[in-house]
C-alpha cells in the first residue's frame, strides 16, 4: 500500500514549499543545497536542507564506492543532509546546524512498521554513535529538529574540518 505513496521526513515548522524540498520519501526530486561541490575527493555541502531518501541513499552508496567524502559546512545541514555523516572521512564545520527528525508522512506519524523501517534506512547512514543516539532520541522528534551544533558532533567522534 505505501509503496505508491511518499515517505517523508520533515519538520513540522517549515512551510509547505520548503517542505517538498526538505522532505525525504519516495518519488521526489533532487536534494536541494546551496551548493554541493567536488574539490579533489571530498564534496563540499553548504546550506543543504535534505531531499529526497531514496535517491540520497543511492548517491550515498555511489560516493562510498568512489571513496568520496563530505564536508560539511555552511549555516545548516537538516534532514537527508544528515547522511552524509556516514561517508568514510568525512568532517563537519564547528558552527554547522544539523537537523535530525524521524520519518513521517506529510508531517503524519507513519504506521509502526514503516516507521521502523525508515527509521533503520536513515540510522544505517550514520557512524556509531550516532547511529545508536538517532535511534534512541533522533528519530522521536517529528514536528521540528533536534538541532546538533557540529561541534557537538566533533565531540561525539565527527572528524572537524
Amino acid at each position: 500500500m505505501w509503496r505508491n505513496r511518499e515517505i517523508y521526513l520533515a519538520g513540522s515548522a517549515l512551510s509547505a514549499a520548503v517542505l517538498a524540498v526538505c522532505v525525504l520519501g519516495w518519488g521526489m526530486g533532487p536534494a536541494s543545497s546551496d551548493t554541493v561541490v567536488p574539490q579533489d575527493s571530498a564534496l563540499v555541502i553548504r546550506n543543504d536542507r535534505g531531499g529526497n531518501l531514496r535517491e540520497r541513499i543511492a548517491l550515498l552508496e555511489t560516493l562510498r564506492r568512489q571513496g568520496r567524502r563530505a564536508e560539511i559546512g555552511g549555516a545548516e545541514c537538516l534532514s537527508a543532509c544528515t547522511l552524509y555523516l556516514g561517508l568514510p572521512g568525512s568532517c563537519v564545520h564547528r558552527r554547522t546546524v544539523f537537523g535530525f527528525h524521524g520519518p513521517s508522512h506529510y508531517g503524519a506519524p507513519l504506521p509502526p512498521g514503516q516507521f521502523e523501517f525508515w527509521s533503520r534506512q536513515i540510522a544505517d547512514q550514520y557512524p556509531e554513535p550516532l547511529r545508536s543516539w538517532y535511534l534512541e532520541t533522533g528519530r522521536t522528534r517529528i514536528a521540528g529538529f533536534f538541532r546538533l551544533s557540529g561541534a557537538v558532533l566533533v565531540q561525539i567522534g565527527i572528524p572537524p574540518c
